[in-house]
């Protein structure tokens, strides 16, 4: 490691982890990934909620710097970064019944946690709308959040009855380990001189770079270039299995069906030389990476390896 690599100073971006539990009150059948769904269903029922013009879109709006819907949905950090991520788990042409639940994770970078209290009536509103072209109605059974010092779930009630006691803070990594497993959970979609990235590219510099990206702009800033060289310089070789994947997802406003691919698998990195920025890289699992971190794109986890 050369001198002074241990001593960049790197954003750290405080959160709250949620966990939503949703009841489906129809049969409704999960026919892909769900994070764009989910998505568009929150962005009406914030509409809905927070609105107070009714106007068809927000573009012009005199009211956007004060407006909860804009302001959480429309891009709300500095540098007009959404301070929120979907983290549904996977599915794929699962059946659900009615009285089935639904697990459905968020992160919300702070400050964006002081709006919970929207973010729970738009979820009550969306459940009402209805999820997918069917228009399944769900509700919320239960809230709860992770303290990220303990690991532990914490409940905030069900029922309607919400408490909003919640704080944001940082997860604390565990030490280094010589080698660590990385799993792509979902496709990281990511774009290297205007050109996306695809699995005979993707390597660990790449992956740094990414979290760097990441970092800074949700703190409205870019990475120095002296930062991004440097993680150039640690790269590791990557040992897996990685491969294109492409997700379909329904545009509600195009009212078209799109792709969205990325890169998915696994892959074992050696950490030696990536000691400083091993805290950023396990944030990283909360805030995802690349393109379409909102509905849940470029989500990872990360195990010690053997």
């Amino acid at each position: 490691m050369s001198e002074g690599m241990s001593t960049w100073a790197l954003p750290e971006p405080e959160f709250v982890r949620l966990r939503w539990t949703l009841r489906f009150e129809a049969p409704f059948m999960a026919r892909g990934y769900l994070g764009s769904a989910f998505r568009g269903l929150l962005g009406h029922g914030l509409r809905q909620t927070a609105c107070v013009t009714r106007a068809r879109e927000c573009k012009g709006c005199l009211l956007m710097s004060s407006c909860v819907h804009a302001r959480l949905f429309e891009g709300g950090l500095k540098g007009g970064q959404v301070p929120y991520v979907l983290a549904p788990p996977v599915t794929r042409n699962q059946l659900f019944s009615p009285g089935d639940s639904f697990p459905l994770e968020m992160t919300l970078i702070s400050p964006a946690h002081k709006d919970l209290a929207y973010l729970v009536q738009a979820f009550q509103r969306a459940g009402k709308l209805g999820l997918g072209r069917e228009h399944v109605p769900f509700s919320l059974d239960d809230l709860e959040w992770l303290d990220l010092e303990s690991e532990a779930w914490n409940g905030l009630g069900s029922g309607g009855q919400v408490s909003l006691s919640v704080r944001a803070g940082r997860p604390t990594a565990p030490p280094v380990p010589s080698r660590v497993h990385v799993r792509l959970v979902t496709p990281l979609r990511l774009k290297r001189r205007k050109q996306l990235v695809g699995p005979r590219e993707f390597d660990s510099a790449l992956l740094l770079e990414a979290l760097a990206y990441r970092s800074f702009a949700i703190a409205g800033q870019r990475p120095s270039k002296a930062l991004l060289e440097a993680m150039r310089y640690a790269v590791r070789p990557v040992q897996g299995r990685l491969y294109w994947a492409d997700w379909a997802r329904y545009s509600s406003r195009q009212h078209t069906p799109m792709k969205v691919g990325g890169v998915m698998g696994e892959m074992v990195l050696d950490t030696t030389g990536l000691e400083p920025w091993w805290p950023m890289l396990w944030t990283g699992q909360w805030l995802h990476l690349g393109r379409f971190t909102s509905m849940g794109l470029g989500r990872y986890m990360l195990e010690k390896a053997q």
